[in-house]
């Protein structure tokens, strides 16, 4: 909501006149991703080991060029990447979550996913 009202996307500002973000995510205990729960037993190795690669984004326009460095070392991940996995149950609509798993991921930075894994992995926010 934030990224539409900053760079003028539609007619948005014209209807909303206050906007107020009041927190991040507190928790993430209920998370079933793979590729975060896999990533939140070794945080520190990791963030570590992406730093030495020189790898600052998961998914982005590089990762294609990067990912096989990335699966040398973590090939349990990138197991877990190459499905999304939304899952099909009464709270999704199974039509929507095939799309989603047909989908490219979304690229992200490594700080905020490292961040995810580690909230994940302690389950402090």
């Amino acid at each position: 909501m934030f990224t539409a009202l900053s760079e003028k996307f539609g007619d948005l500002q014209d209807k909303i006149n206050l906007f107020v973000a009041l927190a991040p995510i507190i928790h993430l205990h209920g998370s079933h991703n793979k590729f975060l729960y896999t990533l939140s037993k070794s945080v520190p190795l990791a963030r570590k080991i992406l730093n030495a690669l020189n790898i600052h984004e998961f998914f982005g326009p590089s990762w294609n060029t990067i990912s096989d460095q990335f699966c040398l070392v973590f090939d349990d991940l990138c197991d877990s990447v190459s499905i999304r996995d939304v899952p099909y149950n009464d709270y999704n609509n199974p039509i929507a979550a095939r799309i989603a798993n047909k989908r490219p991921q979304s690229s992200s930075s490594v700080k905020q996913v490292l961040h995810y894994a580690q909230i994940i992995g302690t389950n402090i926010f």
